[in-house]
């Protein structure tokens, strides 16, 4: 009897624990209510079980960055990095932790698609810091982070977005034919996968392919503009959350249960919407380049036959070991089925606070030094005069900001 005892008492407490760590785990404060400096306040506040330290920190990131912040927002970026794959060597408790009660018990390890933006996000901050020289080696890991999700087969986790931002960093330092490798990646990346690459990426083609003198420009294309475009990046909406999906068989002869608990995300999303921007006289678009609510539904959908596994294992595990409780004592039994059905949750972590798009326009602009009003989403600012500039607007919470940045005058 005091084994028995000693099991229902361990399956309470670990149920009591998964249920705590599961309804306390922090969910990203939502973008709709369009002030990312409280979102932030939230989440420095908040004190993240150890399993969750890295979601927390990604979600730290990118609010840093939507307030303006964008060398904190890299230095967690980059205190992230190193922790990847130290997190692929799973401890003994936590497997074992996983395999008994459920998968909120492992540390989050961030999904291919969302390793891929850890990098789009940290070129995009030191681009608006001025240093597109540092933007150069967080482009270059991407590219080796594309190369390690490549060699397991598959598209799983390759960004057309990650690569245009690499292409505009090379493209920024004048590395032309780096520039026209990432374009043309993108581009390629898009047509795998069904899609069609935005005019803004076709442009930055023909663009690069102008540099490097393989190609003369269309007579239908854009002049090439005397060292002045305009890049526009929107990050638009917000990403779906995941949500349960859960099954609970009941044999009311054993009086026990088997649950089984997965996330999924709901089957339909809003498709993403073209923005137009005003620039002077002239109207353009900013066109899908990015899916990520699609991007993210497959590699839920790559892990799903593994979860499906594990859930099923722990079904079966948690089934005997309520039946062997069962069999000595019948309230002990229906205490430890209890305790153990109840542990049965899906884990809906992940960095839900990213967009649900990304869309890209590339504007030429006039040669005349003439000061251009940009109009976009909303927001209106000065068109960065520059060879190459870039606006980025995040739709969801209304923060735009731009490269180079606008310089204040000097004190008389």
């Amino acid at each position: 009897m005091p084994n028995q005892l000693c099991c229902c008492l361990g399956a309470l407490l670990l149920s009591g624990c998964s249920l705590s760590h599961w309804g306390l785990a922090p969910q990203p404060p939502a973008l709709t209510n369009r002030e990312p400096s409280s979102s932030l306040q939230v989440l420095n506040e908040a004190e993240p079980a150890s399993e969750d330290r890295l979601l927390h920190g990604l979600q730290r990131a990118l609010f840093e960055h939507l307030n303006g912040h964008f060398a904190a927002s890299n230095l967690l970026l980059h205190g992230i990095t190193p922790q990847l794959s130290e997190l692929k060597a799973t401890s003994i408790t936590e497997t074992l932790g996983a395999g008994a009660l459920n998968e909120t018990l492992r540390a989050y390890l961030p999904t291919p698609s969302e390793q891929a933006l850890l990098h789009q996000l940290a070129m995009l901050n030191y681009l608006l810091l001025g240093e597109p020289a540092r933007a150069r080696v967080e482009a270059l890991q991407a590219d080796l982070l594309f190369r390690r999700l490549a060699s397991a087969g598959g598209l799983n986790g390759q960004l057309a977005s990650t690569r245009f931002v690499a292409g505009l960093v090379f493209e920024i330092l004048g590395e032309w034919d780096n520039a026209l490798i990432a374009y043309r990646d993108a581009s390629e990346l898009l047509e795998a996968r069904d899609e069609t690459p935005p005019a803004g990426l076709t442009l930055s083609l023909e663009r690069m392919r102008q540099q490097l003198g393989l190609t003369s420009p269309a007579p239908s294309s854009p002049a090439q503009p005397a060292g002045q475009e305009l890049v526009v990046l929107l990050w638009q909406g917000q990403i779906s959350p995941r949500v349960p999906q859960q099954l609970r068989l009941y044999n009311p002869a054993l009086r026990q249960h088997l649950a089984f608990a997965l996330p999924i995300y709901a089957a339909s999303y809003p498709p993403p919407r073209e923005e137009p921007i005003t620039l002077g006289d002239g109207l353009w678009h900013a066109m899908p380049l990015e899916n990520l609510e699609q991007r993210v539904r497959e590699d839920l959908a790559r892990q799903r036959p593994a979860l499906i596994a594990a859930a099923t294992s722990r079904a079966f595990a948690k089934f005997h070991i309520s039946r062997e409780a069962g069999a000595t004592d019948e309230i002990l039994g229906v205490l430890v089925d209890l305790a153990l059905t109840l542990g049965e949750v899906a884990d809906l972590r992940s960095w839900s606070s990213l967009p649900s798009h990304i869309l890209l326009a590339r504007i030429p602009l006039p040669a005349a030094p003439v000061n251009l009003e940009v109009e976009i989403g909303g927001r209106s600012t000065a068109a960065p005069r520059h060879r190459i500039g870039l606006l980025l607007l995040h739709t969801a919470s209304g923060r735009l900001f731009r490269y180079p940045a606008i310089k204040e005058p000097a004190d008389a």
